[in-house]
């Protein structure tokens, strides 16, 4: 008897260990409470997997994870969480922008970043800065109080007065000349011992028709360039993302190794080249709206690659694309190309997170950090309903 009264205080004992571990206590014979720290009920959700969205939600959330999510009937919570009805509102993760430049308005103290957060943005992606150029963003960005996140790059890598240099003195601050590939391997680990989250390259001519670079005088990183580069990013364990605006340059960037695209090209992408991308799980950056209003050949890059199989994610290249909170105009470019909404939510969180290596943030689920947004209407059946942002919850933290 002795030794049965033990094994079941053991059993009771590990099944408490489990609860806890869970955020569970356990109620009664058949009830379990969620200790969570803050919650949303009555959600529709949309998760950023693909998944149609669910209604009647509950996202509990303990400090600054998700720990679990399900129906509201399914799930009690402690009498200490902080709880938000959302009354059937829309609810989805933060949005991820995978293209702005920011130093500047850092820089210059505009309280821009926290306006995007409370718009509903929650991280962004600096594809080029000036020199030693993440430290110094993550810095200034901390003194603006609440602000989406920053993963963040330094100087684009480029070849002596080729883009961005070639654009002027606000191109050669965001630059880092490279004549050889030693000097690109030099380059490369600087900028990762600077704190640069990627690398960024620039594969352009600056001009029309990349295979007329010589005419035009602006040379561009040769293919054994390209290699090097990619080649000492992958050895300290990052990414190479390759700024392209045509079919020839982006040959030369698959050729060589980069793990993502910048920009969608303005010319046809050949099928041979979508289908590398698509086995290569490298995804393509959409900037639609800086070729201007509607740039078909473009729009239809995006619809083609998704339809595909490839990995589009949204990407604004702010300030080339001027926004005041979310960048609506591009998600809207983005579904006219041909994306459902819902594809184009998914190109603005689960794809943005894979494009930021973010491994825990763009989708609602347990494990995940908690980024959050509510949102009056229904995004999933027209983007434009992302005007209208009621509540935004960044790790955890409500922010508004």
């Amino acid at each position: 008897m002795d030794l049965l009264l033990r094994s079941r205080i053991s059993r009771r004992r590990l099944l408490a260990l489990g609860a806890g571990a869970l955020g569970i206590a356990v109620l009664g014979a058949s009830k379990c409470a969620t200790i969570a720290t803050l919650a949303l009920r009555n959600a529709r959700l949309f998760d950023g997997t693909g998944a149609p969205p669910a209604d009647g939600q509950t996202i509990a959330i303990r400090g600054d994870r998700i720990i679990v999510t399900g129906d509201d009937r399914d799930l009690v919570l402690g009498r200490d969480t902080e709880v938000i009805d959302c009354a059937g509102a829309f609810v989805m993760p933060g949005i991820i922008d995978t293209h702005v430049h920011v130093t500047e308005t850092l820089i210059r103290r505009e309280p821009l970043l926290p306006g995007w957060l409370r718009a509903g943005l929650t991280t962004l992606r600096d594809t080029g800065t000036i020199w030693q150029g993440p430290a110094l963003l993550r810095s200034l960005a901390e003194q603006l109080g609440p602000a989406p996140r920053i993963v963040a790059t330094g100087g684009i890598m480029t070849v002596p007065n080729g883009y961005p240099t070639s654009r002027g003195p606000t191109g050669i601050a965001g630059s880092l000349p490279v004549a050889t590939p030693d000097d690109a391997v030099r380059g490369v680990n600087q900028t990762i011992d600077d704190g640069a989250q990627f690398i960024k390259i620039a594969v352009e001519t600056g001009r029309p028709g990349g295979h007329l670079l010589e005419e035009y005088g602006e040379p561009t990183l040769s293919l054994e360039q390209v290699s090097a580069i990619t080649g000492a990013a992958h050895a300290r364990g990052v990414t190479v993302s390759a700024h392209v605006t045509n079919e020839w340059e982006l040959r030369r960037a698959l050729d060589g190794g980069v793990d993502a695209i910048a920009h969608t090209p303005l010319d046809r992408i050949p099928a041979e080249l979508l289908q590398r991308m698509v086995a290569g799980a490298i995804p393509m950056t959409s900037t639609l709206n800086i070729w201007g209003a509607k740039p078909p050949v473009a729009m239809e890059n995006v619809r083609r690659l998704a339809a595909a199989g490839g990995i589009v994610a949204m990407g604004s290249d702010y300030p080339f694309q001027v926004h005041a909170g979310l960048p609506l105009d591009e998600l809207r470019l983005m579904q006219e190309a041909g994306l459902t909404p819902a594809e184009v939510l998914v190109a603005a969180t689960r794809n943005a997170a894979a494009v930021c290596r973010l491994a825990d943030v763009g989708t609602v689920e347990p494990g995940r950090v908690a980024d959050l947004i509510v949102v009056s209407g229904d995004p999933a059946k027209d983007v434009a309903d992302l005007a209208y942002v009621s509540t935004v919850i960044q790790s955890g933290r409500r922010v508004l």
